[in-house]
């Protein structure tokens, strides 16, 4: 049997994580899955289900209500937690993940969660008779949807512009095409046209920038560096068109990095670590609500699901406000692509 060593685990770990599974939940599951994966043969499958389990635990103690019953759920909550952080790993660690392990994931995440909000408001009705616990499963349900409305469309939309954006530029073949190309993206950099931007969880991530080519920042990285590394030389199509992907990610938050130039620093500090900017996601906000809600008993469950759940909206319209601000940056440098297109294929030089 293979050995594993802990450099192995963090190797697999997610470049970037919620900041409660980074500093409270990954340095207790990358030694256990060091240990599984070294002197057992259990299956990613298998940890799914046994973070299920924990789940079902916690909502059996949540549904008595008492203090320290709520106690206890909140630690069976988090061991689950802990337990569905290392399914993940020891799939990437060992490949012996499947398709179906996805599935199963995902869906047994969600039931747990239903059921463990639906016990937890059971319970705080059952020991407190308070008319408004009845609703709070419903309430906590409907906070976590709109990350799980919000998370896949948003993504949907980046993808779409940034493939798009890609095979615009890709498509400016030749050097003269380029180059003008080129001009135009150091231009863009500076440009504040009247016309008028992440991974689930807002984070498509911005790619590191590559070597130095004259144009630093923002858009201008964005489109320059891409079409430097392009298609036109012709050798390995795959590798530039990746390059391009990313210089077009960069491209795309042109506008909210440079009306809000702090939030590159804050970054890259959070990402030094692995966190991501999103500091309050589903994870923070299902942890709050089943683990730092009760630990605090019952008549701060209901406050603190209020509190969770107005800073995980907050930060949801963060990452729209973000999103709005990337559709123009896209429209915009569409529109010139477009221009500049036109005019090189009619062989009008590109004004300086």
């Amino acid at each position: 049997m293979t050995t594993y060593s802990l450099a192995d685990v963090r190797a697999v770990c997610k470049p970037r994580d919620a900041w409660w599974t980074v500093l409270l939940v990954d340095p207790i599951a990358c030694r256990l899955v060091r240990v599984l994966a070294s002197r057992t043969s259990i299956t990613p499958n298998a940890l799914t289900a046994t973070a299920f389990l924990f789940g079902m635990c916690a909502a059996v103690c949540f549904a008595l209500g008492e203090w320290h019953t709520l106690a206890l759920g909140a630690l069976f909550f988090h061991l689950g937690f802990i337990a569905d952080c290392m399914d993940g790993k020891l799939a990437r660690l060992k490949g012996n993940g499947t398709t179906f392990g996805l599935w199963l994931d995902f869906s047994l995440d969600q039931v747990r969660m239903v059921v463990c909000a639906f016990a937890l408001a059971y319970g705080l009705f059952q020991h407190g008779g308070r008319p408004e616990a009845a609703f709070l499963a419903g309430v906590i349900i409907a906070f976590d949807l709109v990350r799980y409305l919000n998370g896949p469309q948003m993504a949907k939309v980046r993808r779409n512009m940034r493939e798009k954006l890609v095979s615009a530029m890709s498509s400016a073949e030749g050097g003269q095409r380029q180059a003008a190309l080129e001009r135009l993206a150091a231009r863009t950099a500076g440009h504040d046209d009247h016309d008028d931007h992440d991974d689930m969880d807002g984070a498509l991530g911005h790619a590191v920038p590559g070597p130095a080519t004259g144009l630093t920042t923002g858009l201008g990285t964005g489109l320059g560096t891409g079409l430097a590394t392009g298609n036109a030389s012709g050798d390995a199509p795959e590798r530039p068109r990746r390059g391009l992907r990313s210089r077009a990610n960069q491209g795309l938050h042109h506008g909210f990095q440079s009306r809000f130039p702090w939030y590159t620093r804050l970054r890259g500090m959070l990402l030094a670590h692995r966190i991501r900017t999103h500091l309050v996601s589903g994870i923070e906000y299902q942890m709050a609500v089943f683990v730092v809600g009760p630990l605090l008993g019952p008549a701060a469950v209901p406050y603190v699901i209020g509190v969770a759940g107005a800073l995980l909206l907050i930060f949801e319209s963060a990452l729209v406000y973000k999103l709005w601000m990337s559709t123009r940056d896209f429209g915009r440098v569409m529109r010139r692509i477009q221009r500049q297109d036109e005019k090189n294929r009619v062989g009008t030089p590109l004004a300086r």
